[in-house]
C-alpha cells in the first residue's frame, strides 16, 4: 500500500434494523403496525408516515435523542396527527430520518405499509 494512503476503519453511523411487522393493516378493525429500529450511535431521530399522495399523515417522533444499541419499538393505528383514521386506501411510507449528535451525518431508511379500511 502507498505510504500517502490513509485507511479509516471504525463504526460507520447508520439505522442497523428496521423491522415492520403487519406489513398490511386495517385501522377501521383497530389493527396497528408495529416498528422496531435500532441506531449505531446516538442520534437526533424523527419518523413520519407519508399518505400514498405524498403528503405527510403521522408524526410518530419529531427530534428525539436516542442512544445506541437499544432496539426501539413503535406502533401505529393508522391515525393522523389528529386522531383521524385514514380515509386514503393504499401504500403509507414510514421515513426514519436519524442525525448523529453533532449534526455531521443524517441518514434515512423507509417502509411501506399497506392501508385498507
Amino acid at each position: 500500500m502507498p505510504e500517502n494512503v490513509i485507511v479509516l476503519e471504525g463504526d460507520t453511523f447508520q439505522i442497523t434494523s428496521l423491522r415492520v411487522q403487519n406489513y398490511l393493516i386495517r385501522p377501521s378493525y383497530r389493527q396497528e403496525c408495529e416498528l422496531s429500529y435500532s441506531l449505531s450511535h446516538a442520534a437526533t431521530v424523527s419518523i413520519r408516515i407519508v399518505d400514498p399522495n405524498g403528503n405527510y399523515f403521522r408524526t410518530l417522533i419529531d427530534g428525539e435523542v436516542q442512544v445506541a444499541d437499544t432496539v426501539y419499538t413503535l406502533r401505529w393505528d393508522g391515525t393522523d396527527d389528529q386522531g383521524k383514521i385514514l380515509s386514503v386506501e393504499g401504500d403509507y411510507t414510514l421515513e426514519i430520518t436519524a442525525s448523529d449528535l453533532i449534526g455531521f451525518n443524517t441518514i434515512s431508511r423507509s417502509a411501506i405499509i399497506r392501508c385498507r379500511n
